[in-house]
């Protein structure tokens, strides 16, 4: 933003403009965030404002009276990095080249000291946090041109992550499924294991071989398996652009998948100790993976509306 007089508004002004309003307003919304504007060019400080300018997050451009040393400052952040906000006081007429970009409009009649507009405030909360969860979306024209990322680009990229999401989702629904026929074959199993625990710990049944035998013929196994590849994917390639936390649940989520599958291949062998384990531990599952359905159903809603 300027530092000093433009064509239309004093040093005062816009020294008030930062000061009194947008760095403590972005301050008190954002306190993770540390809020700072450009200084004069002079000397090495031009060094120093153009590593900000690459280093930064997120720039947000004042573009009122079209100020050379702004202007020129906006051009060497869309260079290099998106992440980028342009804002202007009402009235202002957009060149071609600036136009393009989506710009942020405020309007007060006695600014510095009046009360910035609701929907500005807004406005401007809702673009930085879509620059902080949505860091790769390209919104530099410049970087748009040279590297491809243009709307083709967009509509391939969107297309490919919701194809993997469908996948990823195809596959949830089948796993609840094929967990719920688990748990239903489990619970079917346990009056038949206990009674063959109580037979083979009572010494004074007759024909106790027998009457396993027949006990043990009675008992049902799954032979599907939990499908993971799709998940398996998510967690190898993070494609999604989402923190830690996501991440972490989503391994959880495919480890869980794996430990059951590993269980039902020893079922037969051991359906005392592993019914017992998939009737404890299937409902568990299942809560999960439904609240990990609904994080991917969101995602899915947001990439199709968004992107």
């Amino acid at each position: 933003m300027p530092f000093s007089k433009t064509s239309t508004h004093s040093e005062e002004y816009w020294t008030n403009h930062f000061e009194n309003f947008l760095k403590p307003f972005l301050e008190h919304r954002f306190p993770k965030l540390i809020v700072r504007k450009s200084e004069p060019l002079r000397g090495d400080v031009l060094n120093q404002i153009i590593l900000d300018l690459i280093k930064s997050r997120i720039v947000i451009a004042d573009i009122t009276d079209f100020n050379p040393n702004v202007v020129w400052e906006l051009g060497v952040r869309q260079s290099f990095k998106h992440g980028t906000i342009t804002i202007a006081e009402e009235g202002t007429d957009l060149p071609f080249d600036l136009n393009r970009k989506g710009t942020l409009f405020y309007k007060f009649s006695s600014h510095p000291f009046g009360k910035m507009p609701d929907q500005f405030v807004d406005q401007l909360a809702k673009a930085i946090q879509d620059c902080l969860h949505k860091p790769k979306r390209p919104d530099s024209p410049i970087l748009e041109s040279i590297s491809g990322h243009g709307t083709f680009y967009q509509t391939v990229l969107k297309d490919d992550i919701l194809r993997k999401l469908d996948s990823l989702l195809d596959e949830c629904y089948a796993n609840i499924g094929l967990l719920n026929a688990i748990l239903e074959t489990a619970r079917k199993n346990e009056p038949i294991v206990q009674e063959i625990v109580r037979i083979r710990g009572d010494e004074k049944v007759i024909e106790k071989n027998n009457k396993l035998y027949e006990l043990e013929n009675k008992l049902v196994w799954t032979t599907s398996r939990l499908r993971s590849s799709s998940i398996e994917h998510l967690v190898t390639t993070r494609y999604l652009d989402k923190d830690n936390e996501f991440y972490s649940s989503s391994s959880d989520y495919f480890h869980d998948m794996l430990r059951i599958n590993d269980q039902l291949i020893s079922w037969e062998y051991h359906y005392n100790s592993i019914n017992n384990y998939l009737i404890f531990h299937i409902p568990i599952i299942k809560k999960t993976i439904r609240a990990f359905v609904k994080k991917i159903e969101r995602e899915y809603k947001e990439i199709s509306y968004l992107m």
